[in-house]
């Protein structure tokens, strides 16, 4: 990305920083335990006040294992407080392994378990589309038989379309046009590389290249899907466009440079930790730039004070 982005809205970020600082400080238990638990397909809302009881429609049973890569879901974080529900297999029948179409798999008790797994989830994060066979039907189905019955209606949905250089136009406006049913139930925000901005304002324009700035190409982008947010990374920098405001955010260079895949992963599970806590946009951009850049894996010690580094480092910079 370049200064062609031309943001208006440039809030102070040392003092949004600094504040954040205070909340990792207060909340660095939780925020742990959500850390080591970021390669899980299931996570459990650490921040929960008051724990889970039960209740909620259907079974309380989990998918098996290969279950959730295979429909294109990449995380799901639940309302509760314990430990995530045992397997279930029983509730799962078809060769989900060999994922087909979504009307091949689908069954009542099939249905029936994600219904009651969905009831429980705040935040749904699916895979890279463009990756995936079919992923278009899989969502579809899971939006018509699944969420939509349930009529809950305070989601968080996140979404990666990927590089879809090899995709064609139809099936591009298709998955926009199921992403955008997913917005009648929530919140849905879509998480794009920079080069994979490029690429769909290509296929969606019959460009081969990019003729315009940034700030028009993702304008551009962002009012040609139903979304709430169209978050743009580039390494260290993280550019959201909304309906409310628009917000750049550079990071602090990584000491390392981050492995293929990881920067996308690590922003969007830190901008999901802002989410559980009830943060505003920025510190949740900042959370996932400081996961993105700043967060090294359980391995190396604290997660919390790993971020923490991270953030002082950053003001310092500012500064």
């Amino acid at each position: 990305m370049t200064a062609m982005y031309q943001i208006e809205n440039k809030p102070d970020v040392a003092a949004v920083l600094s504040n954040l600082s205070g909340i990792i400080e207060t909340f660095n238990a939780p925020l742990d335990r959500y850390l080591q638990n970021i390669p899980e397909r299931e996570i459990c809302n650490p921040f929960q006040k008051t724990p889970w009881t039960g209740g909620g429609r259907g079974t309380t049973a989990s998918a098996p294992d290969g279950f959730w890569e295979a429909l294109g879901i990449r995380r799901l974080t639940f309302d509760q407080h314990d430990s995530r529900p045992a397997a279930l297999e029983s509730s799962y029948e078809g060769n989900y392994k060999a994922f087909g179409k979504w009307y091949k798999i689908k069954s009542d008790a099939m249905v029936q378990g994600l219904s009651g797994i969905f009831d429980r989830s705040s935040i749904i994060e699916f895979a890279e589309w463009a990756h995936m066979d079919d992923a278009s039907g899989s969502w579809d189905g899971l939006y018509r038989d699944v969420l939509k019955p349930l009529n809950k209606r305070d989601f968080q949905f996140i979404f990666h379309l990927g590089d879809v250089a090899g995709k064609g136009v139809f099936e591009i406006d298709e998955i926009l046009d199921i992403i955008g049913d997913y917005a009648s139930y929530g919140k849905v925000a879509v998480i794009l590389e920079n080069r994979e901005a490029d690429s769909l304002w290509c296929k969606l324009n019959g460009r081969t290249s990019v003729p315009v700035a940034p700030k028009e190409r993702c304008l551009s982008l962002f009012h040609t899907m139903n979304i709430d947010a169209l978050q743009i990374l580039d390494g260290s920098r993280a550019v959201q466009f909304s309906r409310d405001a628009q917000f750049d955010l550079i990071g602090r260079s990584p000491a390392v440079t981050p492995e293929a895949g990881k920067v996308r992963s690590g922003f969007s599970a830190g901008y999901q930790i802002g989410s559980l806590l009830q943060l505003e946009t920025m510190p949740c951009m900042a959370l996932g730039l400081a996961v993105s850049d700043g967060y090294t894996g359980p391995s190396s010690g604290s997660g919390s004070t790993q971020l923490l580094s991270y953030i002082h480092d950053w003001i310092n910079l500012l500064n």
